[in-house]
């Protein structure tokens, strides 16, 4: 759980006690992170190699018995010289469900980040959103945020990362001195216990896209421009 870059399905983040109601029944998850349930199923799922070729390969699995309504998830990489494109879609079986998709990519410690945000989850007690947007804080983070102001990047010596995503929510955690992540998810943490919640009706797919590109050439170019520029 603490590197590479997995996928969440078929929730994202925390839900709260690992319980949630779905058209009138109530759930009870796997406790992952006790007491929440967290990440989904698939992260530490066997994964079946699907068409490969030498710039994509697709992966397959069934979200498996810890989710009690089944499902099919699939990935497809797609790679080019400075950008890995990764699509991410969830398909329900014969019976309707909740869903969320999201990835969980881990990155060294950037020397500078350009991760600015309109607003931010607030979160309650037990670090879960509560439903209320705040201002973002000066800081370290591990919150949920919406409407990135800029492409988010990630600055070294002599590479920059920018991540971009389809999901119109990104969590950031920044809290530890060694690493940073940037998380798009298809929606927030405990999303399944509010209004936003995502149905899938039998046979519908949730479908969503990231892409990692790198530039490492940038800070190169910028050493050789004199300072007085011509």
């Amino acid at each position: 759980m603490f590197g590479g870059s997995f996928a969440m399905v078929p929730w994202a983040g925390r839900i709260r006690d690992g319980r949630f109601n779905f058209d009138g029944n109530q759930y009870q998850l796997e406790l992952g992170l006790p007491p929440h349930a967290i990440h989904g199923t698939v992260y530490t799922a066997e994964w079946r190699v699907g068409a490969v070729g030498n710039d994509f390969a697709e992966l397959s699995c069934p979200t498996g018995t810890g989710w009690p309504f089944g499902g099919m998830v699939r990935q497809r990489f797609d790679l080019s010289t400075d950008e890995i494109r990764c699509t991410l879609s969830i398909t329900a079986d014969e019976q309707a469900m909740p869903a969320q998709v999201g990835w969980h990519p881990w990155f060294p410690k950037p020397h500078a980040a350009d991760v600015v945000f309109a607003a931010m989850y607030e979160r309650d007690e037990h670090g879960i959103p509560n439903g209320q947007m705040v201002a973002v804080p000066e800081g370290p983070v591990d919150d949920c945020f919406v409407e990135p102001r800029s492409p988010l990047q990630l600055h070294y010596p002599d590479l920059t990362i920018e991540i971009a995503s389809d999901c119109d929510h990104w969590v950031v955690f920044s809290a530890l001195d060694e690493v940073f992540c940037i998380e798009p998810q298809s929606g927030a943490p405990d999303a399944v216990n509010g209004p936003a919640s995502q149905r899938l009706e039998p046979g519908q797919t949730l479908e969503r896209w990231m892409t990692i590109r790198w530039d490492a050439v940038l800070h190169v170019h910028e050493t050789l421009v004199p300072a007085t520029g011509r």
